[in-house]
């Protein structure tokens, strides 16, 4: 990752880490992309995005709890076409958690000359600049220090979702591991 925005670079390609490349990884090391309503090689392993709750909860902020339960029927759906096809092992899990509340995220002031990006609840440090706000190197690049608004505040006034900081809700992702015992094929003979 450079130091001025929030996208994480292939270390011997210097681009930016898209979509591409991860499927371009997952294939190298004998995962199969399950793109739409694909069911893959059940003997393999695959991996599979479904139920875009981030993009709802931009989009629609305030009336994201109106969603979720469609979005969870699509997850649903989703394993049960797994199921069906054979796989008997599925770990579901997020990439990241998320707060909203309905009374929109409290804004916190972090100075503009402080950082070099700033986003809704975290913001990229300038070189040395000193700052009291809570700090953590970023993960793609230990140089880059990451600012982060308190509690559940964002950086900039209007959120009713978003993600980003170090509250529990975001940092915590649990994981559903789903285990389909093989089912025994009874025939009769008349």
């Amino acid at each position: 990752m450079t130091a001025d925005d929030f996208k994480p670079i292939q270390a011997q390609t210097e681009q930016s880490f898209s979509g591409h490349f991860l499927k371009t990884l997952l294939s190298e090391r004998g995962w199969q992309y399950l793109d739409g309503i694909e069911t893959g090689d059940t003997t393999g392993k695959a991996w599979v995005q479904t139920g875009d709750i981030d993009n709802a909860g931009h989009q629609e902020q305030l009336r994201l709890p109106n969603r979720i339960d469609s979005i969870l029927q699509e997850v649903e759906a989703r394993i049960d076409s797994l199921i069906n096809a054979g796989w008997r092992h599925i770990r579901v899990v997020t990439d990241h958690g998320w707060l909203w509340v309905p009374d929109q995220l409290p804004k916190s002031e972090l100075p503009k000359d402080v950082t070099t990006k700033l986003s809704r609840r975290c913001g990229i440090i300038k070189g040395n600049v000193a700052t009291s706000r809570l700090s953590q190197p970023w993960h793609w690049n230990e140089n880059v220090r990451v600012a982060m608004a308190p509690g559940i505040s964002a950086f900039t006034a209007g959120d009713y979702y978003n993600h980003g900081g170090l509250s529990l809700q975001e940092c915590m992702t649990p994981v559903l591991n789903i285990h389909v015992k093989a089912q025994s094929v009874v025939s009769s003979e008349d």
